[in-house]
């Protein structure tokens, strides 16, 4: 096969992001374990949920991902085509959640609509967050599974021979409910929860803080004062 300028400047590329990723991600883990003040509940999902999610990535699916540009073919077996596309899936899913925590947990506004996040309000205690931080690990490892069914090894041709790791489905029905379970499960319900996250949090913020003591009180603008 010809060699394309893509086959070495892709993987410098990635090479380069996956190393600014390691150090930027362990240094936050770093500091947030090494000082007391910084182990907050916000800043647990922080670690449990973005920068231990973001290693993983770039560990398990950068290098795999950069591979496949200078090699025609994958070359790392049918368990690893499986393995891959699943993590690539898993850590899809699980930050957006990971982010949907976190709103519920930081909005006040958010309380009386949902009885989780309510719970998770008034209890901002570490043992409350691993639970719930355990949970979308769980969650998203189940809504992931699909993906390690229907990726597999297929033989095809490009200057000879070659194996490709490729989305296999058993009909043309089964692909059209993958393609809409993975639409709604990575795309459209965490961007209609993130919405309705700050959307509540917009409406809380624009609440004014103190209520005046007088209901006809009238604040004076500043250009009615020289007339």
């Amino acid at each position: 096969p010809p060699q394309l300028a893509d086959a070495w400047v892709v993987p410098l590329v990635f090479a380069l992001i996956m190393l600014v990723g390691l150090v930027g991600n362990s240094l936050v883990i770093y500091v947030i374990s090494k000082h007391r003040r910084m182990r907050t509940v916000t800043n647990f999902y922080i670690v449990s949920n973005l920068a231990t999610t973001d290693i993983i990535f770039l560990v398990c699916c950068v290098p795999f991902t950069a591979a496949l540009y200078p090699l025609p073919s994958w070359i790392f077996g049918d368990f690893m085509c499986r393995f891959v596309s699943y993590l690539q899936q898993l850590l899809c899913i699980f930050p957006f959640c990971g982010l949907d925590t976190m709103d519920k947990n930081d909005t006040p506004g958010l309380r009386p609509c949902f009885k989780i996040g309510l719970y998770v309000c008034l209890h901002r205690t570490p043992q409350v967050a691993v639970a719930v931080s355990l949970s979308i690990w769980i969650g998203s490892f189940v809504l992931s599974f699909p993906v390690a069914m229907y990726q597999k090894l297929e033989k095809g041709y490009w200057y000879g021979p070659q194996i490709y790791c490729t989305e296999s489905y058993p009909s043309v029905y089964h692909k059209k409910a993958f393609i809409l379970y993975n639409f709604l499960a990575v795309y459209l319900l965490p961007l209609i929860t993130m919405c309705a996250c700050y959307a509540f949090m917009l409406k809380r913020m624009s609440r004014p803080v103190i209520e005046p003591a007088d209901n006809n009180h009238q604040v004076t603008s500043p250009f009615q004062l020289f007339n």
